[in-house]
């Protein structure tokens, strides 16, 4: 299970969330926030599907309901996150598809 913990500048540390699902085996996860403290995450994820997972949480806020962002019973990892000074969010990991082994991304503007 992954899970997060914030500590707003000047506070303490808040309880820890779950951010995968509790059930299923999920591991290596990866972070990134920006400068207004909106953070993604990304982690690989066993179970059904099986994948590369994203979580999404807003500066202040809850995190959002985890979605694939691989294909559906891909099998992937070794996910890298980054983002630019506007916000937006690419993540790039190892895929394999029907035998192959291909390099994968996704995008996410900010805001979406």
């Amino acid at each position: 299970m992954i899970r997060s913990a914030y500590r707003p500048a000047g506070g303490g540390w808040q309880e820890p969330t779950a951010i995968s699902d509790p059930e299923l085996e999920s591991y290596v996860p990866q972070l990134a926030v920006d400068a207004e403290g909106n953070a993604t995450a990304v982690w690989d994820q066993e179970g059904s599907p099986s994948g590369l997972y994203s979580a999404y949480r807003e500066a202040g806020g809850e995190w959002e309901a985890p979605v694939l962002v691989s294909e559906p019973g891909e099998s992937a990892g070794n996910a890298s996150i980054a983002l630019d000074v506007s916000g937006d969010i690419a993540v790039v990991w190892n895929g394999e598809a029907e035998g192959l082994r291909v390099i994968r991304a996704a995008f996410r503007p900010v805001g979406e």
